[in-house]
């Protein structure tokens, strides 16, 4: 017999190593697939870069409350069923979590087969909107709603204005964005001003280099091409 977990990823957020074990054997042990964040900022790194079915969440965690992960995942329009697994089980904290977001709140210490019941039981009944669409144009990956870039899965920082341009030209991909396309979907502030040439070009600069700090030299001059007197292309069709 198949089990409820089977295909299910959950992303499990517990920075104290054997409550994440008993985590881990419950879950293993239902057939779900799991990966581990340690602290706040980890998780939602992975939930914006990963879709998952569930959240796993503790609130003490080395770098703050596991609640504002629920508070950051929204701003980012991410909803992601969460049951949040906490030594704060006063009624007060409970209604908190679920207040703030969570799905649902279960106090340690705890049972595996509560715990996977529980879990099993947020994914049945979760109408959660569709995950952020993400356009891949080879190794990378722009997530649009978490407004976050990642090649071979690893995290790529990069500046709102960088974002900005790297979206115009992923959702053109293997076309030529003239500087005027640019200039009118980025700078929109200047809606009646042509283009300037001077502030895309820094700001074109600007992106490589927050490209080039995860993605080899060769690489990123195949993906990110500049075509003189006609514009940017990205992708390898152009």
């Amino acid at each position: 017999m198949k089990s409820d977990g089977m295909n299910s990823s959950i992303l499990v957020v517990e920075d104290e190593a054997d409550v994440f074990d008993q985590i881990s054997t419950a879950l293993s042990g239902a057939g779900f697939e799991f990966d581990h964040a340690e602290n706040c900022e980890a998780a939602v790194k992975a939930a914006a870069g990963k879709e998952y079915d569930a959240i796993i969440l503790d609130r003490i965690l080395p770098d703050g409350d596991g609640l504002t992960v629920l508070k950051r995942l929204q701003e980012y329009e991410i909803s992601i069923p969460t049951l949040v697994l906490s030594n704060l089980g006063q009624t007060r904290q409970r209604i908190e979590g679920l207040d703030r977001g969570a799905d649902d709140y279960l106090t340690k210490p705890f049972d595996n087969d509560e715990l996977v019941a529980r879990i099993q039981a947020i994914l049945r009944r979760s109408n959660s909107g569709p995950h952020p669409s993400i356009l891949v144009i080879g190794d990378l990956e722009v997530h649009v709603k978490a407004r976050t870039v990642h090649w071979k899965d690893q995290y790529v920082k990069t500046r709102p204005k960088s974002f900005d341009i790297l979206l115009v030209l992923a959702l053109n991909e293997g076309k030529i964005v003239s500087r005027e396309l640019l200039w009118k979907e980025v700078w929109t502030k200047f809606p009646n001003l042509e283009p300037q040439q001077e502030p895309i070009e820094v700001a074109m600069n600007r992106l490589r280099d927050d490209l080039k700090t995860v993605i080899p030299k060769e690489e990123l001059q195949n993906l990110l091409k500049t075509h003189r007197g006609r514009g940017y292309s990205l992708g390898y069709k152009a």
